[in-house]
């Protein structure tokens, strides 16, 4: 099986070496826990953290449950990202409005509501109400006429 990562690298910019340390071990603590990956008849994309070779062999890990859903890479990418909100770890409000951001810059999640998206990332409604509008400023902005003198 191979399992191709993208959804990982598009998150990875919400994963500092601190999250890394911290999920690593949190991994070896509780390894029955499975790996969440997505299958969309082509590809498997993964929808949870997945430890390299190197930390698997530091906390002697040698196999990993894994459990297969149906699924595309936004699957694993939505599925990521109330993971990662569920995860102590990363729950600093600049992973918290990361996390709020991604889901604001999709056609489709961007129109479910603040408490919705809130609940997702595992953010307040406030903060996703005050990116959202941060986000609309520009925009309305560029709707104001401009006054020629």
């Amino acid at each position: 099986m191979t399992l191709y990562p993208d959804s990982q690298r598009f998150l990875q910019s919400l994963r500092s070496s601190a999250w890394e340390t911290e999920c690593c071990e949190a991994f070896a603590d509780n390894i029955q826990k499975a790996i969440i990956v997505f299958y969309d008849g082509q590809n498997y994309w993964s929808g949870t953290y997945i430890p390299n070779h190197q930390t698997l062999n530091h906390f002697q890990i040698s196999s990993i449950p894994v459990v297969i859903r149906s699924g595309g890479q936004r699957d694993a990418i939505l599925f990521s990202l109330g993971a990662d909100a569920d995860h102590a770890g990363i729950s600093s409000e600049h992973h918290q409005r990361m996390r709020v951001a991604t889901l604001l810059q999709d056609l489709e999640w961007q129109q479910w509501s603040d408490v919705k998206i809130a609940q997702h990332c595992g953010a307040s409604p406030e903060l996703v109400t005050a990116i959202r509008q941060a986000a609309e400023e520009p925009t309305a902005k560029a709707r104001e006429p401009t006054a020629h003198v």
